[in-house]
């Protein structure tokens, strides 16, 4: 190729190949200009923004970069929360706190809880502060009204630590485990503006039978005045020493003391033993000696507890029941009443009368016999009989000097003894609730002679006869035409008019005393000329009076009235048209006001019935003009 050429290929023509597809497209484009084919983006006409707002890339990239930005502050504080606790994190790793224990001890036994703050640090720690929470039924034993551990420790050196012992006592439920935890915070700078750290810990342990264990042994069975041991067996079940511990007695009030050994010291009601020292594996007896005066075929209930003091307070650390049978005693004891269903109400004259019956195969002679009466509402005053009467004890007493029965009863024989009194009315003062109230009269015979079958000081016999004091339920029908509530308004005129309708509302307060009462129903008929207007509202109550446009009835149903509490009330409208035979006349609302219900103490109905409800019962009488209680023409 000559120079020329050279030049032609590299400045002025181009390459064959492309001359040729150079061609191709221009004769392409000749044909399409003259055809209908049309290039669709030919008349497109240029880009320009919109006036009207952002264009959309624009709008992306002005979302995108708010949402960088909300990413990146998200993103800054989670690094600086992940820092601090990380910091946090293996900066305490510089401290180890740890509470140890006994895994297993008795109840009432001291151990020894420890606590121990270590600086593994390179650097000191600051201001630590120990606080142990100590679970419900243990105790401290230099206090014990403490029920958290607290206590600021000395700064402590790198390498350094601080031990602290707490003497502990269980005072709770055997067979359970008492977690102890707590926590050590501290400062790893001496401003108290830097940040405290925190440690915590904590230990189990297990309790396990208490130190000293009781055992009770008494008769199965005895007749009243029989005389018996109550054997009450303790041991120490540690190997070391007990002090500070005392059993406590429950006796019975029908239980008469006797002697006892060692001596039982009294406790407010209850008698007890105190030990200076039990010595460690060693075992005692208490024993308690005594007789019953208690009505026969009855268990009678006697208790023991192990007691703890601990720096000033007591803890029962152990207990033990058992109880004895009261069989029938030679002398039988029986008192009756003539009340049906051992019920009375207040107010009532109730008759008495207590049997004694000689069941011993000898004579039984000079007995004495008597009746106590407790409860408030028996009035003393109003005791009649031919015994004597002592205010002070509240008992009846009958000798062979007013009763010739009474100096020699034979075997198999028996005597009645009659004797009444009054039961005070009311129930209580007034603001005192006092409710399902049990009166009591404990008849007693005793004689100084003994069978030989029986081994006591006297031969007695008691029977403890018990009295229900019933509740009454009260209704109190109102009626009203200047009714003083504000749910419903009385319209029309006063004294009613012939053939003029007139309203009135009808109010019925129920309440309890002495009881609460179930199941209550008021029914009553509406009196002629009377008409249900369904106007209603209800006080201290969900329950609503209904109509029974058949019977015309109202009727009202109540579950249930507590005794002392707010009374229900239902109020109701009727409106009265009084026909032209009734002008002249008074008028009646209610007819038949009846009402039923139970009392839920004795089981017994309560029932009562009132007369009828009429024109002479308005309540707001005062306030209306004259003959308002009669109809006219």
């Amino acid at each position: 190729m000559s120079l020329g050429d050279v030049e032609k290929e590299l400045y002025g023509q181009k390459p064959r190949k492309l001359r040729v597809d150079q061609a191709k497209k221009e004769e392409i484009s000749r044909k399409t200009e003259g055809s209908e084919f049309k290039n669709p983006w030919r008349d497109e006409e240029p880009y320009a923004p919109s006036a009207q707002g952002p264009e959309p890339v624009q709008k992306a990239e002005k979302i995108g970069s708010r949402v960088f930005i909300v990413l990146a502050g998200a993103l800054v504080v989670l690094v600086g929360f992940a820092g601090y606790y990380l910091y946090q994190y293996f900066s305490t790793k510089d401290a180890r706190f740890t509470i140890t224990a006994p895994a297993e001890v008795r109840i009432g036994e001291p151990f020894t809880l420890t606590a121990v703050f270590e600086n593994i640090s390179k650097k000191p720690l600051y201001e630590p502060v120990l606080s142990i929470q100590l679970p419900d039924g243990a105790v401290v034993v230099d206090n014990a009204s403490r029920r958290t551990i607290e206590e600021q420790l000395p700064d402590t050196a790198s390498g350094e630590g601080v031990k602290r012992e707490f003497t502990v006592v269980l005072t709770g439920t055997s067979y359970r485990s008492y977690r102890f935890g707590g926590d050590i915070s501290f400062r790893y700078g001496e401003s108290t503006l830097s940040s405290k750290f925190q440690k915590e810990a904590f230990v189990s342990v297990v309790a396990r039978d208490p130190v000293l264990t009781l055992d009770i042994a008494i008769p199965a069975s005895v007749v009243n005045g029989q005389d018996f041991e109550l054997q009450t067996r303790y041991k120490n079940e540690t190997g070391s020493a007990l002090r500070n511990v005392s059993i406590v007695f429950d006796l019975p009030s029908a239980f008469s003391l006797n002697n006892s050994e060692p001596k039982l010291e009294e406790s407010g009601d209850k008698r007890k033993v105190t030990f200076q020292e039990i010595a460690a594996g060693s075992e005692g007896v208490v024993i308690i000696s005594g007789f019953l005066t208690g009505s026969a075929n009855t268990f009678v209930p006697f208790g023991a507890k192990a007691v703890l003091s601990v720096s000033g307070s007591e803890y029962e650390i152990a207990s033990k029941n058992n109880s004895i049978s009261v069989g029938a005693s030679p002398l039988e004891v029986i008192v009756l009443s003539d009340k049906k269903e051992d019920v009375a109400h207040p107010g009532d004259d109730v008759k008495f009368t207590m049997r004694i019956q000689n069941n011993a195969s000898i004579p039984l002679r000079e007995v004495v016999a008597s009746a106590k009466f407790n409860g408030a509402h028996f009035d003393l005053s109003s005791l009649e009989g031919s015994g004597s009467l002592n205010d002070a004890t509240r008992t009846y007493t009958w000798t062979a000097a007013r009763i010739s029965e009474l100096e020699r009863l034979e075997p198999g024989r028996s005597v009645e003894i009659p004797f009444s009194i009054s039961l005070r009315n009311g129930y209580a003062p007034q603001g005192v609730v006092q409710k399902d109230i049990e009166l009591q009269v404990v008849g007693m015979a005793a004689s100084a002679t003994v069978p030989p079958e029986l081994t006591a000081q006297q031969t007695i016999g008691t029977h403890t006869y018990t009295l229900k004091l019933g509740g009454v339920l009260n209704l109190l029908p109102l009626v009203f035409y200047a009714e003083p509530s504000e749910e419903i308004r009385n319209i029309g005129p006063v004294p009613p008019r012939v053939g003029q309708e007139t309203q009135f509302t009808i109010h019925w307060k129920l309440s309890a005393q002495g009881t609460d009462a179930q199941n209550i129903q008021i029914r009553a008929s509406l009196g002629r000329g009377m008409e249900w207007t369904g106007k209603l509202s209800v006080l201290n109550t969900e329950s609503a009076p209904r109509y029974n446009s058949q019977t015309q009835e109202v009727i009202w149903e109540i579950p249930n009235i507590t005794a002392g509490s707010a009374a229900p009330e239902a109020i109701f409208q009727i409106i009265f048209t009084p026909a032209s035979n009734m002008a002249g006349s008074q008028y009646t609302f209610l007819e038949d006001i009846r009402f039923t219900g139970t009392d839920a103490f004795t089981g017994t109905k309560l029932s009562q019935e009132f007369r009828t409800l009429d024109s002479r019962d308005m309540a707001d009488a005062n306030a209306l003009q004259n003959g308002y209680d009669k109809v006219r023409p």
